[in-house]
């Protein structure tokens, strides 16, 4: 009788210490991005490709993915692209509700609310795509949202822009882009070869409560990276 009380003693020993643990709090997981220090993201106001004003406080209480491109590059910006709306998709019913998505132009003067409604509705890429609505639109841009998120934005000549002929990024839009670099310089096509703009490549998420939480740089990512960190934010 002795040695069942003993093993009915030790039962319920471990019994008790396998409660405990599943009353533990688990882990917190960790941001696949680079985690920043929370904070406050600064507002704007743009235009978006419907002509409508948008400012960055109108997103407030969702999580905000922001991004920085420009229509007439034919390799980087049209794959962010792509990756984007395979985000969208993966979202599902979140998005809208609980996600929006941004995409900021680094070429506003090319970039005109007729040319995004065109390239955005021809990519299946719904979300917003903003640009100036200002006569000086780089100026207006550079203070408000280039310079404050840290986006480095130049034109170049068509023969100081350098494009790397050698380069593994995937740009075709079937394709899981996962290479790049932090700054993305792409030329422009044949109808708009009069400049081109390098500019640094950085895809933010900002939280619910409007303050920056990871950054992604270059383009070493794919949509089921940033849908990670995503939910992270949603829980």
């Amino acid at each position: 009788m002795a040695s069942k009380s003993s093993l009915q003693a030790t039962l319920l020993a471990l019994a008790l210490l396998l409660a405990g643990c599943l009353h533990d709090s688990p882990t917190k997981e960790a941001f696949w991005g680079v985690e920043l220090s929370g904070e406050v993201a600064t507002d704007f106001t743009l235009v978006d490709q419907h002509g409508n004003n948008f400012s960055l406080n109108d997103t407030a209480g969702k999580v905000v993915v922001m991004t920085f491109v420009y229509t007439h590059c034919p390799d980087v910006c049209p794959a962010i692209t792509y990756q984007l709306t395979k985000l969208q998709e993966a979202l599902g019913n979140d998005y809208g509700e609980k996600v929006v998505i941004l995409s900021i132009t680094v070429d506003p003067e090319r970039d005109t609310v007729t040319h995004l409604a065109d390239w955005s509705a021809a990519r299946n890429a719904s979300w917003p795509h903003l640009t100036s609505g200002t006569e000086i639109p780089e100026a207006a841009m550079n203070a408000s949202v280039w310079g404050p998120y840290g986006i480095y934005v130049e034109k170049v000549g068509v023969e100081e822009h350098d494009h790397d002929e050698n380069s593994d990024n995937k740009t075709g839009d079937n394709q899981d882009n996962e290479t790049g670099d932090n700054r993305s310089n792409e030329t422009n096509d044949e109808e708009h070869a009069d400049y081109g703009v390098n500019h640094s490549t950085i895809l933010y998420i900002i939280d619910k409560q409007g303050s920056l939480r990871v950054a992604w740089p270059g383009l070493h990512w794919t949509y089921r990276d940033i849908h990670h960190d995503v939910v992270l934010l949603l829980d």
